[in-house]
């Protein structure tokens, strides 16, 4: 789960009152969540086998990455990135984090770079959350 905040925290969007936009996208994020966890039929474990330095993601969390950001518009359905869309998300952070931005979609644009496209969908999303993972916190 703390990977899916992570890589949301990346991509947060913020309009008029910050307190307010910000509880409203936890709780669409939250929404997501449950979505994706019902229809993928991931647990607890299968999210947490996303995270870390050296994942060992299963294919039902894999997928469950995939179905996050599908679902945010930041996948499309070939598994392809909408880097149009996450940048444009990205925009919206800045209000509510001026000191990150910068670092925030420096992390996300090296990504794009260097992430390679999976077997799949899923595999892709997992890739992108771990590279993106890896970015916040600092692992080579």
């Amino acid at each position: 789960m703390k990977l899916i905040v992570v890589f949301a925290c990346a991509l947060l969007f913020a309009q008029g009152d910050k307190t307010d936009d910000l509880e409203e996208w936890k709780e669409e994020i939250k929404q997501t969540v449950e979505q994706c966890r019902a229809e993928i039929g991931a647990t607890e474990d299968d999210v947490a086998s996303l995270k870390g330095p050296n994942p060992t993601p299963t294919e039902k969390g894999k997928c469950f990455a995939a179905c996050m950001m599908t679902k945010r518009g930041y996948l499309d359905e070939s598994g392809k990135f909408n880097k149009d869309k996450i940048r444009t998300e990205m925009a919206k952070l800045k209000p509510l984090d001026e000191g990150r931005f910068e670092e925030h979609l420096k992390i996300v644009e090296t990504c794009f770079d260097t992430v390679e496209e999976g077997k799949d969908k899923c595999d892709t999303a997992a890739r992108l959350s771990h590279c993106i993972f890896k970015g916040h916190h600092g692992i080579e």
